[in-house]
């Protein structure tokens, strides 16, 4: 599926060794702003990831058109090359994190950003009214259990 500006959703899983875990996720709190700058202008829409603690991982952005063109478009900036080097050391086979993702394939939306939204603003009016699923933060986790399961649950309600 696409969203309402035409763009697709992307998810991936990657795998890092538990032991660095602490680390990697210390270095993303810091990540540099000419990375940053890269995956804006490559194309890299609502950029969010998850960790479990035994090291899966799941991704997921926006892009106009498919991963494989997307990371190819990362491909070509040298600060990527050195920000895939940097993480590589976290990941258990010692390669790049995006040489070892796996997309994962779309298969369900429910929400009010895609481009037939019409059906889905059907099956939320026919829903029983669930007053205590309307908090952005009970969403947000829902959003968040359903990603690190690998499938999306619904759309993206709040900045995390």
């Amino acid at each position: 599926g696409r969203t309402k500006a035409g763009r697709r959703r992307v998810c991936f899983q990657l795998q890092f060794e538990p032991s660095q875990l602490d680390q990697y996720l210390k270095d993303h709190e810091a990540i540099w702003p000419e990375m940053q700058q890269a995956l804006v202008e490559c194309g890299w829409h609502n950029y969010s990831l998850f960790y479990r603690p035994d090291g899966f991982a799941v991704g997921y952005f926006e892009t106009e058109d498919d991963f494989d063109s997307a990371c190819a478009r990362m491909q070509a900036r040298e600060v990527n090359s050195r920000w895939q080097a940097a993480m590589a050391k976290y990941t258990p086979a010692g390669m790049s994190p995006i040489e070892g993702a796996a997309e994962l394939r779309h298969y369900f939306y429910l929400g009010s950003d895609a481009e037939d939204a019409q059906h889905s603003a059907r099956l939320v009016a026919a829903a029983p009214s669930r007053p205590e699923l309307r908090s952005t933060g009970v969403l947000a986790a829902i959003l968040g259990v359903g990603l690190a399961c690998g499938f999306v649950l619904g759309r993206r309600t709040a900045r995390w």
